[in-house]
């Protein structure tokens, strides 16, 4: 509930017949995990707290949520009920599912640094061409991983005589030519010159980020 794409939003369950969402108390990547495999996919990219997917009208039904991230069910987790927690929708949590358009950071050395790889729809990782690379392209990557902003947008100046900061990827080259604008909240919504798989770059252009690593609203 409350995400642009069906694989984000505030988390609601049915309990005692009747919807409620869940307080954001010791809420985890695991917990995030087991609900995104229950909604059928292959994992969770974040989970999210402070109501950021906005605040469920109905009650909050648990609280001190513990998963270790291999149940089948959140019902099978270690759980309170929020009779006994004091909690309201200002702390309802939230997940963003790992699917088409999710990015993961490699080849840095600390969080939040790294080759920018997103998630094709055939489910292969692949990296982006830093042609027309700049910081807002990365400061809406940054936050889509839960970073505040972006510190720097990294480019192969040197190509092709050096290599990549972080490194050439292995895998497809999916987006060239992207053009985003600030307000964005997913690379996946900025405008692109060529279709995804349509390219004219190599892996020794592949782009990077470093992010701000200031105070997050999301659990990684």
């Amino acid at each position: 509930m409350g995400g642009i794409y069906e694989s984000e939003g505030r988390v609601e369950v049915f309990y005692d017949n009747q919807w409620g969402s869940i307080c954001d108390s010791l809420w985890s990547i695991e917990d995030a995990t087991v609900v995104c495999r229950q909604l059928n996919y292959s994992g969770a990219d974040l989970a999210l707290v402070a109501g950021q997917y906005g605040e469920g009208q109905g009650v909050v039904l648990f609280s001190n949520m513990e998963c270790n991230g291999t149940e089948g069910n959140l019902s099978t987790c270690k759980y309170d009920l929020v009779d006994v927690t004091n909690c309201d929708h200002l702390r309802d949590a939230g997940v963003v599912c790992t699917s088409q358009g999710s990015l993961r950071l490699a080849g840095g050395s600390v969080p939040g640094e790294g080759r920018v790889e997103i998630l094709g729809e055939s489910g292969d990782w692949g990296t982006i061409c830093d042609d027309g690379w700049d910081k807002t392209d990365a400061g809406v990557a940054c936050r889509q991983l839960g970073y505040p902003d972006a510190l720097e947008a990294l480019v192969n100046v040197g190509y092709p005589n050096t290599q990549p900061v972080f490194g050439s990827g292995s895998g497809p080259i999916l987006l060239d030519g992207l053009d985003c604008e600030s307000e964005k909240r997913h690379l996946r919504d900025c405008l692109v010159t060529k279709e995804w798989g349509i390219h004219d770059c190599t892996h020794g252009e592949d782009a990077g980020i470093t992010c701000d690593m200031g105070r997050k609203f999301l659990l990684n």
